[in-house]
């Protein structure tokens, strides 16, 4: 007796391969996409830590800037630095220790001068100077030099490392970019001192 084809039960061959190449490329979509979803996720926590970072370090300059040499580079928890206030492997703990920060220093005479920055203007000293941008497009606001105030400052740019950054490295391995954030802080003049 032969099988009609109403009284067949069961799958050819054939539906049996195409039912399983569809389920593998689905399943290597998904994982594709899945690994897509976990580097980006590295990607935000690095960046927000390296925003939170910045912000820390550029604020302990601001506080303590003679406990920082003129160019000077370290890692977190910064040993020896900002101890008057509080202890950075306390706070830091071993989470942030292949970030990086480098800070520089620069001390300006106010608008006009040779070795100045225009404090009210958008030019920078190239020490400062982001890529391709000036203080106005990063949105950070520029302290005003009005006549009679304070013309000497003291510009301070920290700049935060991500973790495996290498300068001189593939780029296409340096995906996350290092931050900078600069600040000036007002400075006596020499007369008003002695």
């Amino acid at each position: 007796m032969t099988a009609t084809p109403a009284s067949r039960r069961g799958l050819t061959l054939l539906e049996v391969v195409v039912a399983l190449m569809l389920f593998a490329m689905i399943s290597v979509m998904l994982l594709a996409s899945q690994g897509i979803a976990l580097d980006q996720t590295v990607r935000a926590r690095t960046e927000r830590d390296i925003a939170y970072l910045l912000g820390f370090r550029l604020r302990m300059v601001e506080l303590l800037p003679d406990d920082y040499e003129e160019s000077e580079q370290g890692e977190f928890p910064a040993s020896g630095k900002s101890s008057r206030f509080l202890d950075e492997s306390e706070i830091f703990g071993e989470k942030y220790r292949q970030y990086t920060w480098e800070v520089f220093k620069q001390e300006t005479v106010g608008a006009g001068s040779d070795s100045a920055v225009s404090i009210g203007g958008t030019e920078l000293d190239p020490l400062f100077s982001e890529e391709g941008g000036s203080a106005e497009d990063s949105g950070e606001e520029i302290a005003e030099k009005e006549s009679g105030e304070v013309d000497r400052m003291l510009m301070i740019r920290v700049t935060i490392f991500p973790p495996n950054w290498d300068p001189m490295g593939d780029p296409a391995a340096n995906t996350i970019k290092p931050r900078s954030a600069w600040t000036a802080i007002p400075l006596a003049d020499e007369e008003e001192v002695e």
